[in-house]
Parts: structure tokens; C-alpha cells; sequence
């Protein structure tokens, strides 16, 4: 069965799987929001699904940027005040900023993860949730594979530069270049920090707090006014094992009311990966 899913990142709509695994999840954590106006994509010469107009220059994140700007945050934090700017009764403290660093130097010795997940999705289209269930597979700093398995099958793996797709209905695998695709590359590396726990670089575009640290620690992300991520996204939040080796689940809620759960179980950290993980067709070699 298959719905027609609009996704509002792309200004437009593809052929998706119901709920179609991770690109649906893209939307929610990428910088979404666009709309009436945006230029038009067109179909991509290898005959692959189209492609999303290009990025304009002076729109293209760079390191240069993210350096810049997570310098002036820390200097603001290291003074007392908010990431947000000096008064700013919201924001993300000194005291949380240094939760981040901790955090992510944790993360940073993880090299690989393999775990189940079930994704439960509450839409206000349907009156039940939507429940999927697969695996994922991680290896950092550039792959990630996402394989659901109920109550449809459908992968989707990103290698380096390179986005494939695979559902069971047309058994197609699509491909995508990220190097020569703005749009999606971004998108990419969104995903990667939220797993990955690279959350410092995050402080620029939300608000950070610590909803809770016994027994577990979970992080809330509101994003902040002005950005883009405000156009679609409430909060973020982010619970992580007892011992802070990885995450164990991940809740977004949108502007519309539609909240979508990641739960991780069975998590194994730093085992080696089968490369049958990487081929977004199962059972290819």
C-alpha cells in the first residue's frame, strides 16, 4: 500500500512507502520549510527520482560559518551568559553547554552501532498510530543504513556521497549523489549529528535544557526563533543509555501536532558490521 507523502523540505511530493522510513524522518530534523515560490526540481538525467533545485551560494552552510559561530557562543557562555545573547531569558546555559561537551566527547569514542528500532508516528491524518520496525546500522562518520522490515520493507543507505533507496513494491534502488545535491547533503549531515551526539554544534539553532539526568539523560531542543527549523519542528527530544554510550530514543514534535518516536533496543556498540548493512536492496551481495 502506498500513500502519497508531502514532503515539505522539498517543496513537493514523491511517491513514498506509507511513512517511508528515514526520509520522512529527514524533514522533521532538517531545514525544512519550504514553500509556495520555491524553485521547481528537475528530473535527474540517470532517470532516478527528481531532484531538488540547487542551493544558491550565500545559502550553503560552511565550516568556516559553524566555527565562527559556535566561537562566539562559547565565548557568550564563558562570560555568564546564554548561547542566545547577553539578558535573553531563554537559551542554552553555561552549565548545559558544558553537559553537550561531555556528551559528545563520550560519543566520540563510538565507532560503530548496530540496533532495532520501532518508530511509532502519530499523524492527525489517521486515528491510530503508525508503527514501523526495522534496524539501523551506524559507522562513523559517514554511513548510516536504515532498513524497516514491518509493516512494509523499504532501505535506505547513506554511503559518503551517496543516497540510496530501495522499497519492496517497485524493488528499485534509487541513487542519489549527495556531493552534487545541496538539498539533500544538508539533510544528511543533520540526521548524522543527531546520532552521532555532535549536539555543540546545535546550540546555534536551539535552545538546549536537561529535563532530566537520573536515570537516564534527556535532553529537550526547541528550536529557536528566526530558524528554519522553527517552521516545522516544536522540540526535539533525546534520552540516552544509563551509561551515555548511545541514544535510546529520539521524539519530535511538529508544528502541526504530529509527534514521531524513535526507541532503540538490543544496541550494540563498536561490533563489527556485516557489508551486506550497506546494500539498501536486502539480500544483494
Amino acid at each position: 500500500m502506498q500513500r502519497r507523502v508531502r514532503l515539505g523540505l522539498l517543496g513537493r511530493t514523491w511517491q513514498s512507502p506509507l511513512a517511508g522510513g528515514l526520509l520522512c524522518l529527514f524533514l522533521l530534523v532538517g531545514t525544512a520549510g519550504a514553500g509556495p515560490g520555491q524553485e521547481k526540481a528537475e528530473p535527474s538525467k540517470s532517470g532516478d527520482a527528481p531532484l531538488p533545485a540547487p542551493q544558491k551560494e550565500h545559502d550553503k552552510p560552511t565550516e568556516e560559518t559553524n566555527a565562527k559561530e559556535l566561537a562566539q557562543g562559547a565565548g557568550k557562555a564563558a562570560a555568564g551568559k546564554t548561547a542566545t545573547g547577553a539578558g535573553s531569558k531563554t537559551g542554552t546555559t553555561k552549565a548545559v553547554v558544558a553537559v553537550l561537551e561531555t556528551l559528545e566527547k563520550s560519543l566520540s569514542k563510538v565507532r560503530t552501532v548496530e540496533t532495532d528500532f520501532t518508530q511509532t508516528k502519530v499523524l492527525k491524518l489517521f486515528k491510530k498510530p503508525i508503527v514501523l520496525k526495522g534496524h539501523m546500522f551506524l559507522a562513523f562518520p559517514d554511513r548510516l543504513a536504515w532498513h524497516v522490515a514491518t509493516p512494509i520493507r523499504y532501505s535506505l543507505v547513506l554511503d559518503k556521497e551517496e543516497l540510496s533507496q530501495w522499497d519492496e513494491d517497485t524493488d528499485e534502488v534509487q541513487r542519489i549523489s549527495l556531493a552534487s545535491n545541496p538539498t539533500f547533503k544538508t539533510v544528511s549531515q543533520q540526521i548524522r549529528k543527531w546520532f552521532s551526539g555532535k549536539y555543540t554544534v546545535l546550540v546555534k539553532e536551539y535552545d538546549v535544557t536537561v529535563e532530566a539526568k537520573e536515570p537516564e539523560l534527556r535532553l529537550a531542543f526547541v528550536p529557536r526563533a528566526g530558524t528554519l527549523a522553527r517552521k516545522a519542528l516544536r522540540k526535539v527530544s533525546v534520552t540516552f543509555a544509563a551509561d551515555r554510550a548511545y541514544v535510546r530514543t529520539i521524539r519530535f514534535e511538529d508544528t502541526t501536532g504530529d509527534e514521531s518516536t524513535l526507541a532503540f533496543t538490543n544496541t550494540k556498540v563498536d561490533q563489527p558490521i556485516p557489508k551486506s548493512a550497506w546494500q539498501p536492496r536486502r539480500g544483494d551481495k
